[in-house]
């Protein structure tokens, strides 16, 4: 089985798929990006996922997957801004790279920070929940996710 977003079963109720992988097969081809090949890898069990990222001959980072002169873009029907902005972040980003940028930024994760956030995220989420309560019809993503 081959996964794309562009598969309307797996966009109405992925879960039945997401079983089946599991089950039948844990590792497996996944479209959806520009790169030549046009696939990668969808790892559905959680141990094959703490193996996969265990594993420095894994990445993550763009450059190491495609050629420098043509990145890939990933192409998601369901959530394009979300997904590119995330293969832009230090998430996409191996160690020891990763590792350092993670070490500039912990403070401002830790509990009491978040916790001193708490007033302000509550107050936009209320914000962009009147506005889209407000619409006929809303795009959560559009509408409050993103923005949030």
């Amino acid at each position: 089985m081959t996964l794309s977003y562009d598969s309307q079963e797996l966009r109405h109720d992925p879960y039945p798929i997401y079983a089946r992988l599991r089950a039948e097969q844990p590792i497996a081809p996944f479209g959806g990006y520009d790169a030549k090949d046009g696939s990668g890898l969808f790892v559905a069990r959680y141990a094959d996922v703490m193996t996969v990222l265990k594993d420095a001959r894994f990445s993550t980072e763009r450059r190491k997957i495609t050629p420098p002169r043509k990145p890939a873009k990933i192409k998601i029907n369901l959530m394009p801004s979300v997904i590119n902005a995330l293969m832009d972040s230090m998430v996409m980003v191996d160690d020891p790279r990763h590792a350092r940028l993670r070490t500039l930024v912990h403070k401002a994760f830790t509990p009491g920070m978040i916790q001193r956030m708490q007033g302000r995220i509550e107050g936009i989420t209320a914000a962009l929940l009147d506005t889209a309560a407000q619409q006929p019809r809303c795009d959560l993503m559009a509408a409050f996710a993103l923005p949030l």
